[in-house]
């Protein structure tokens, strides 16, 4: 298997929290689908979403206010519309689109329609300057990423302050969507190929050429899917929702958009925050192995310099290289599965795609800590914990749309590469020109994939600084392995009022991480003009490679009410536990040490109607089986057991009260799964009630 062409995905979409949020959004889905409560169904919840009730400061979004165009002769306007996403718990959404120009030259030409989520906090008095949020990728799909966990991404932000977030043209549930399905099945469908990189490279480019006659024939000019075109809706974006000024958050790919509004757009910013930094004046596809071959030697020196991550994973680096050899000369079969669609894929895992794991990985503390645990398993011939790493990869594939993926690379960054640099920055570390051999953009072959791709070339100006002097805070991860903090020095050299902060113990999209860096960047939001208080960064601890033993910290049980979908139930929960909404709470040591806890109540719902529409909807290896009876709260309990097709423990506990039958379901990892399930799931099934 070559890497799936993820490491731009990976780049901008951060690998931080994907599978714990799952843990808690699989069993929801679960109960939802088996009619557990009587909540709406999706596109229920999307319709009924558009009349919730805008903030004050939002209150232009109502309307359709015009905005003029570069061109000045077909002015934008903005249309209220359903939200297309499923609304997260506890907020106000108002949803519509910005339908603009797809060329603003062209007034009689296509338009194109993005749309726009604006959330803030239920009952919240916000500020009359929102956020708006500037995805990454390029092609990222913002709306969909955004509410997969809204809480945990923008919940610290949106108590204040509206949320603007949007799918950039070409983009998710934008109009059109410049999707590649070809080049999507046939990346999936190399997961168990043996070919070598450049075969599968040339499968993959065999599908550009149809793919792009399929989008021009639909009047798709792809030379207007790029920084540029995207800095143009948002200025218009502002206009038509009514705000005088906002604060811009961008993200990875989504500081480049933000440096080009700069240049191109200031009126009406009121700050930038740049997570992530990706300068405009840097030529990523030469810098890229020597920046790779950093990152490995930053997490292997984090290791060894850790007394316990040393103890545990003694000479790791060493033992990293020899299971790439080991795993190229005989890949490793195994069944992963992906968690947004549920589709299972077998194939082989190579050493190449096992280096390009690790890549990934350094996106975040919650999945580079685990990987040492992931070497030393693959050294047993033990596969589960490559299932959860693999299956968290091809999930990503859901987050992009690979043809503006394309087309912003190959119109404002490989233009602008020398291709002997390029080839000889592969070339000085061949342990990476490997990794990246399979890349449609990365290596070499940037060059053909855009020749056929035909998305124009950007002007010169995308490759020059930006200069700007509104106040602007930079903010970097330590163990970053695609935008280090060097690029993000680089930008603020050009950005009069900038502040830049470095966390040394994160890695990717940092502003995603509660605690300190949203302290750090709500400070900065609320208070511009003056440098945030930054300490927290330098006293934040180091990455914990090898957490405290499964039980070795006492569980303690709050009370909570929850209202799920008009059931109101109440309870005990972990405390410390993050709240996923519907009566779903979740904590995660790292990528394989995590676990969920469910608790609902189903009104008109029998136990076996239950236990056999989840038994099918939570991918069990061989269904429930019955384990015990248990007593608790004045009912009896039945409990069932299973495992997921990629490894999770799954423990269900049904009773009837009252003819509602009471749900406690608990998703947790081999390890954890037997302390987990007598200090958490027995001990709050006498508090579960439907209030």
């Amino acid at each position: 298997m070559t890497p799936l062409g993820q490491r731009r995905v990976q780049r901008f979409r951060r690998g931080a929290g994907t599978v714990r949020r799952l843990a808690g959004s699989l069993v929801l889905a679960a109960l939802v689908a088996a009619g557990c409560t009587d909540r709406s169904s999706s596109s229920d919840a999307a319709t009924s979403s558009s009349s919730a009730a805008p903030s004050t400061a939002a209150t232009g979004s109502s309307s359709s206010a015009p905005a003029a165009t570069a061109a000045g002769t077909h002015p934008a306007r903005f249309e209220k519309g359903d939200c297309r996403f499923e609304v997260p718990s506890g907020y106000d959404v108002s949803c519509g689109y910005l339908v603009t120009l797809q060329d603003r030259a062209r007034p009689d030409g296509p338009e194109v329609r993005l749309h726009v989520g604006t959330f803030h906090k239920r009952g919240a008095t916000v500020a009359e300057d929102p956020i708006v949020y500037l995805e990454g990728g390029p092609g990222g799909n913002a709306l969909m990423g955004a509410v997969h966990d809204f809480d945990g991404r923008f919940g610290g932000y949106a108590a204040s302050r509206d949320i603007v977030v949007f799918d950039q043209r070409g983009t998710g549930f934008s109009e059109p969507r410049l999707d590649c399905q070809e080049l999507i099945d046939v990346i999936v469908g190399q997961f168990d190929s043996t070919a070598p990189p450049a075969q599968q490279l040339a499968e993959q480019q065999a599908t550009l050429a149809p793919c792009r006659q399929a989008l021009t024939a639909k009047g798709v000019d792809l030379s207007h899917y790029n920084s540029v075109d995207s800095a143009a809706d948002l200025a218009e974006l502002r206009q038509v929702l009514g705000y005088a000024s906002w604060n811009v958050l961008g993200v990875s790919y989504g500081t480049r958009l933000a440096q080009t509004l700069l240049r191109a757009h200031p009126e009406g910013i009121r700050s930038v925050v740049l997570d992530s930094t990706f300068p405009n004046a840097v030529e990523p596809l030469s810098a890229l192995p020597e920046m790779t071959a950093a990152a490995y030697q930053r997490f292997f020196d984090a290791c060894h310099n850790d007394t316990a991550c040393n103890a545990q994973y003694p000479d790791l680096a060493s033992r990293f290289r020899a299971l790439v050899d080991a795993m190229n000369r005989q890949p490793v079969t195994v069944t992963a599965t992906d968690f947004i669609t549920e589709k299972t894929y077998t194939g082989r895992v190579a050493g190449t795609t096992l280096s390009n794991l690790l890549f990934e990985a350094l996106y975040s503390p919650v999945l580079f800590t685990a990987f040492p645990q992931l070497i030393a398993d693959l050294e047993q011939r033990r596969t589960e914990s490559l299932t959860v790493f693999v299956s968290n990869s091809i999930s990503q594939l859901n987050f992009i749309t690979l043809g503006v993926h394309l087309a912003v690379e190959c119109n404002e960054e490989v233009p602008f590469a020398d291709p002997d640099a390029v080839h000889r920055a592969a070339q000085a570390h061949a342990e990476i020109a490997d990794v990246i051999a399979g890349q449609l953009i990365e290596s070499d072959a940037g060059f053909e994939t855009c020749r056929l791709w035909g998305a124009g070339r950007a002007g010169p100006e995308e490759n020059q600084p930006v200069r700007s002097d509104v106040p602007t805070l930079i903010m970097s991860g330590g163990f970053d392995p695609i935008t280090p903090g060097e690029w993000g020095r680089q930008v603020g050299q050009t950005l009069s009022r900038s502040t830049f902060v470095q966390f040394p113990s994160l890695g990717h999209g940092v502003s995603f991480e509660v605690g300190c860096p949203q302290q750090v960047m709500l400070a900065f939001v609320d208070r511009p003009t003056s440098p945030p208080d930054a300490a927290c960064a330098s006293q934040l601890p180091p990455p914990e490679f090898t957490p405290p033993a499964a039980g070795s910290r006492p569980i303690v049980l709050d009370d909570f009410t929850e209202d799920v979908s008009g059931v109101t139930i109440t309870g005990k929960r972990p405390s410390g536990w993050s709240s996923q909404g519907s009566g779903t709470v979740a904590t995660q040591r790292n990528l394989l040490n995590q676990a969920a806890l469910l608790q609902q109540a189903a009104p008109g719902s029998s136990p076996s109607s239950l236990l056999n529409r989840l038994g099918s909807q939570l991918r069990l290896r061989d269904g429930f089986s019955s384990t015990e009876t248990v007593d608790a709260g004045g009912v009896s309990w039945q409990l069932y057991h299973g495992t997921t097709t990629d490894s999770g423990v799954v423990d269900l506990a049904l009773a009837q009260r009252s003819g509602t039958t009471l749900v406690a379901l608990l998703v947790s990892s081999p390890s954890d799964r037997h302390w987990l399930y007598n200090d958490v799931l027995l001990p709050v099934l006498g508090a579960l009630r439907r209030a």
